[in-house]
């Protein structure tokens, strides 16, 4: 009975050993593909950051106007194929582009024309007749359909893909920051069944860009099943707490469900960014049937500390009310109890709404763009990309006649508490737990610049 004892647990070790192995090898091969695939490029959170083999295997498109036709470049930015077999796991992925988007691009690419390359070599590729005559005709009938559509929107799209992650393009440089969700610890924050699925087909889950506004898409390697597992492996490996598991929270009251509803309903700026059922904004994921996508530990983590949770978002802490954990307990465990039906989201177009990207210029008006831009509009004029889904116009920051009536006392309360403290809409989010008060106060400047205005003359008359 002994021997048995001993000869079994040998046989457990062994086992135990070589699983864990095994393990550690899969998640080395998947830390091998995201390297290949430049996932660390554009993500935060990854092992072996700055390093990206796949920018010393994707060609250098500077010259790409001298070496590819235009008709070749449009179907293939809407339909990439391989076309080398000597780069490994490397590989262009697709973007879901549009016709018209990809259209943009290829006149872009159209103007690259350096003699000399710095990076890997763009090779021609040969087409017969026939084809070339296709494409030819491909081409000249997207130019008609699309007369409005030019080079500079293409650049546009370029930079809010990130193309130069990959590409080295001459005067564009990459985004110098993570502009996809941080990965460190994704396996704790998704369950298996939703993350694989993902990794195996991508879809919007931020319609517009990680950085709401700059029209970033996660596009599609087309990853096989067993690329799919290594990738898994990896997550689960870099995750520094897999093994510590919340509780679900628990169900609510149906009156509590109400109570919450009519929390987000009529007070809480939530709605303004997400979408719960037909309600709501278009900047950030779906509320709906939630808990199918998400992990109660994560769940709680976004709702109190949306900074924390996930670096680089803009998801603003909110602190309206003197119960503020029981109020976020309470929406934590609605979120979690909802089954609203989620509806199909798909990526806004970037020729119908061109992307925005949060650089260059002054503080103040990154700070605008950044925050502001979405709902108001990058001029102020009320007509941001999110602005159609909310239940009132923003307010227009360009109208010198309504702007001169307020104070800007006025629109730092706004901005610091939310539209809620106003009697505007509550969509308008709180932003005095994000923000420092310097950078409320250059924003405060930057809307004054919008509406070349200035408060009453009572606000300015130099007393307290």
């Amino acid at each position: 009975m002994i021997s048995g004892c001993k000869t079994f647990g040998v046989l457990l070790f062994v086992t135990v050993t070589f699983g864990s192995a095994l393990n550690a090898q899969q998640a080395q091969t998947g830390r091998d593909l995201i390297l290949q695939l430049g996932c660390n490029t554009c993500h935060g959170g990854l092992e072996a950051a700055g390093q990206a083999i796949i920018r010393e295997r994707a060609p250098d498109l500077s010259q790409a106007g001298r070496i590819y036709e235009p008709g070749y470049l449009l179907d293939y930015l809407q339909s990439p194929k391989p076309v080398r077999s000597n780069i490994g796991a490397s590989r262009m992925p697709d973007f879901g582009f549009s016709e018209a988007e990809a259209l943009a691009v290829t006149l872009f690419l159209q103007q690259q024309t350096a003699v000399e390359s710095q990076g890997t070599p763009a090779a021609p590729v040969t087409l017969s007749d026939a084809e070339r005559k296709r494409l030819e005709k491909q081409f000249e009938r997207a130019r008609k359909a699309h007369p409005n559509v030019n080079a500079e929107l293409g650049r546009a799209i370029v930079r809010a893909q990130n193309c130069m992650a990959c590409h080295r393009i001459d005067g564009v440089a990459p985004w110098p920051r993570s502009m996809a969700p941080d990965l460190a610890q994704v396996a704790e924050r998704r369950p298996e069944p939703w993350l694989r699925a993902y990794l195996k087909q991508p879809h919007a889950v931020r319609p517009f860009g990680f950085f709401p506004g700059s029209g970033s898409r996660m596009p599609d390697f087309r990853l096989t099943d067993e690329e799919v597992e290594h990738l898994m492996t990896y997550f689960k490996h870099l995750s520094r707490a897999a093994a510590s598991k919340v509780a679900e929270p628990a169900p609510l009251s149906p009156f509590a469900m109400k109570k919450a509803r009519a929390l987000l309903r009529d007070k809480l700026s939530c709605l303004g960014c997400h979408r719960l059922g037909e309600r709501g904004g278009r900047i950030g994921p779906d509320l709906s049937s939630l808990a199918a996508r998400i992990t109660p530990g994560y769940l709680q983590q976004i709702v109190r500390d949306p900074q924390q949770a996930m670096p680089g978002t803009i998801m603003p802490k909110i602190r309206m009310f003197p119960v503020h954990e029981k109020t976020a307990d309470l929406i934590i465990r609605f979120l979690w109890q909802q089954r609203e039906p989620q509806q199909p989201q798909s990526y806004f177009s970037l020729v119908d709404f061109p992307p925005v990207l949060p650089e260059g210029g002054s503080r103040a008006e990154r700070l605008y763009k950044t925050y502001c831009a979405i709902c108001h509009g990058v001029s102020g004029n009320g007509d941001g990309y999110n602005a159609r889904f909310l239940p009132k116009t923003p307010v227009v920051f360009a109208s010198t006649g309504y702007m001169a009536t307020r104070p800007d006392d006025t629109l730092f309360d706004g901005i610091f508490s939310g539209g809620y403290i106003l009697n505007k809409s509550p969509m308008m989010p709180p932003w005095g737990e994000t923000l420092s008060v310097e950078d409320m106060r250059k924003l405060v400047q930057y809307l004054r610049r919008l509406c070349q205005c200035q408060g009453p003359a009572w606000s300015r008359d130099g007393r307290r």
